[in-house]
């Protein structure tokens, strides 16, 4: 079967909002969370979703060496984009942001804390244990969120 450039930019797009709903919660040192406002989302919205040829290979039906070449056709074509490394891309998207904020959405909705603190010296966080199930599950919910409301990157 033929892997055409629509099969892999779905899965890049899957692979996307997998990675922002992970990238949106702040683990800390000391076993704690934290997330971020809609404004600071929607601002590094392109950093919550770079990924790396080497993560994606194994899912992506295709062998290294094709793989590879697709990315660089679809980097060409100015489907994706070029960030950090030679192998490091963002998907062109404008959802890209709303997808971001609505990830920090559902982690504030289980009472994830965002912002500064009283003291302004450091970022409000929640202990892990006192997140209502476990990070995992809460992880995979928030992304069949953002993939029941952003099915497409276009």
């Amino acid at each position: 079967m033929k892997v055409l450039d629509e099969h892999i930019l779905e899965y890049i797009w899957d692979e996307t909002l997998d990675r922002i709903a992970q990238s949106i919660l702040v683990t800390y040192i000391g076993g704690s969370v934290g997330t971020y406002s809609d404004e600071h989302a929607a601002k590094d919205a392109e950093s919550f979703a770079i990924l790396h040829v080497s993560q994606l290979i194994a899912g992506s039906g295709l062998s290294e060496s094709q793989f590879r070449r697709r990315v660089k056709k679809l980097m060409a074509q100015g489907i994706l984009l070029q960030r950090i490394g030679p192998n490091s891309f963002v998907i062109n998207s404008e959802v890209i942001k709303d997808a971001a904020v609505q990830a920090a959405r559902c982690w504030r909705s289980i009472g994830v804390p965002y912002g500064m603190d009283d003291t302004g010296k450091a970022c409000k966080t929640l202990p892990i244990n006192a997140l209502p199930r476990s990070i995992f599950e809460l992880k995979t919910n928030c992304y069949r969120i953002l993939r029941s409301e952003f099915p497409t990157y276009y």
